[in-house]
């Protein structure tokens, strides 16, 4: 089992971090190999939601089909794989830290 875990300090209000990462069709403005990314059901984003992604990964495109697992707002956001070529969890923990977000993420292969 792989688990990747990083830190960040964002300059910016928490809820302005957590709206954008948990929209997936910023993916591509933030993310490397991000290629396309769009959400697929059309409720508002929460427990359940489903959403594609498209990127570029060690000299392939993959494409892969996610739901979202946890979503607190300004506080987590969290999706599993449903399909792909790399089965994978993972969870984003945003805190407030001054006028700033602090952000972790934690990526763990699944299988």
């Amino acid at each position: 089992m792989i688990n990747l875990v990083s830190t960040t300090l964002i300059q910016r209000p928490v809820k302005q971090v957590f709206d954008f990462i948990s929209t997936a069709g910023n993916d591509v403005q933030w993310q490397d190999g991000a290629l396309a990314s769009s959400q697929l059901t059309l409720n508002p984003i929460g427990l359940g939601t489903l959403f594609s992604s498209l990127r570029y990964f060690m000299g392939r495109r993959l494409q892969g089909k996610f739901e979202v697992t946890e979503y607190e707002p300004n506080k987590k956001y969290g999706f599993k794989s449903l399909s792909g070529p790399i089965q994978t969890q993972t969870l984003y923990i945003f805190e407030i830290h001054q006028d700033s977000t602090h952000g972790y993420c934690k990526v763990r292969k699944r299988g």
